[in-house]
């Protein structure tokens, strides 16, 4: 669906307000960082009713980073961003940006330009194809028509693990950096020791393997350093 999609996103364009390039620059490492976690731990929704959010769950261990984020993507937006929801049981805590106007103006413009290049790329251009027909209703101050429901709940058919159809192709390219793998492997990397051996693993769906390549290339080029250990 990943044409038919473009095609809602350029008919519906229009400009979306967006953080000073400025705000962006003066926190490169910490957004290209939060690019990587995001690509392994957050999630694009748009719910039955139209309604779009993005969320990160976690150990409640590890809700600190949940707070990290949430200060750092206000800290964009000169005003609170998301909230940060704990389970009943405190074992899973929950940050959550639902608020219309906070997709549009920080989480859309973030994501556009520190992009994924797994399948989480596609995930995020459904969720903003949703987003410009949502804009309409919303500019206008007035409810869905049904046929913009029908419009992005068709999107949604198509998102998470109810793609059916993949092409590698349809993703971009994009370097790794320092930030952006250290985000990416503390949200899906496990460090253990089987047999004694120390082992950095890290889970993903077999259609995202050519990211695997993009990091073990990019872990071979390294330049040596013998404070780490030895040749």
């Amino acid at each position: 669906m990943s044409v038919s999609i473009n095609k809602v996103w350029e008919k519906q364009n229009t400009n979306i307000k967006q953080p000073e390039e400025s705000r962006f620059k003066e926190r490169e490492s910490e957004l290209d960082w939060l690019s990587g976690f995001s690509e392994a731990e957050s999630m694009f929704y748009i719910s039955t009713t139209g309604a779009l959010s993005f969320k990160i769950k976690l150990h409640w261990d590890d809700r600190e980073t949940l707070v990290y984020i949430k200060t750092l993507l206000s800290g964009l937006a000169n005003r609170e961003v998301g909230v940060i929801v704990d389970s009943k049981n405190q074992h899973e805590s929950y940050y959550i940006v639902a608020k219309f106007i906070d997709i549009l103006e920080i989480l859309i413009p973030l994501f556009s330009k520190y992009y994924f290049t797994t399948s989480k790329y596609l995930d995020f251009q459904c969720f903003k194809a949703a987003a410009e027909i949502r804009k309409i209703s919303y500019t206008e101050k007035r409810k869905f028509a049904k046929e913009e429901l029908n419009q992005i709940l068709y999107i949604k058919l198509d998102m998470n693990s109810k793609r059916l159809v993949f092409d590698l192709n349809d993703l971009p390219k994009r370097s790794l950096t320092p930030p952006r793998l250290l985000g990416f492997i503390e949200g899906d990397g496990t460090f253990c020791l089987p047999n004694m051996i120390p082992t950095l693993s890290i889970k993903q769906h077999s259609k995202n393997i050519h990211f695997f390549y993009e990091i073990a290339e990019f872990l071979i080029k390294l330049p040596y350093c013998p404070e780490i250990g030895p040749e």
